[in-house]
C-alpha cells in the first residue's frame, strides 16, 4: 500500500503506523488463506475499533492488492 492509503486509513481509524501496518498483514494473511469470513471482527477485536473503521481497512487492503493483480494482469497482455 502507499503512504498515502496508510495515512487516510491512520485518520479514519485512530490506530498508529505501526497498527495499521500490522492491521494491513493480518488482512493479506486472511485473503490469502481464503479466511474472508473473519476479517471484520478479528479487526474490531485485535484492535479495538469499531465494524467501519475495520471494513474501511479491508476494503483498503483488498483494492491494493486487487490493483496491483490487475496491473500485472494488465503487463501480460500489454507485451
Amino acid at each position: 500500500m502507499n503512504a498515502d492509503m496508510i495515512q487516510d486509513l491512520i485518520k479514519k481509524t485512530g490506530l498508529s503506523e505501526g497498527q495499521i501496518n500490522d492491521a494491513i498483514s493480518f488482512v493479506q494473511s486472511k485473503l490469502q488463506s481464503g479466511e474472508v469470513d473473519s476479517i471484520i471482527s478479528g479487526l474490531t477485536s485485535k484492535f479495538n475499533i469499531p465494524a467501519d473503521a475495520a471494513k474501511g481497512i479491508l476494503d483498503a487492503v483488498s483494492g491494493a492488492l486487487g490493483g496491483g493483480i490487475l496491473n500485472t494482469i494488465k503487463g501480460f497482455f500489454g507485451k
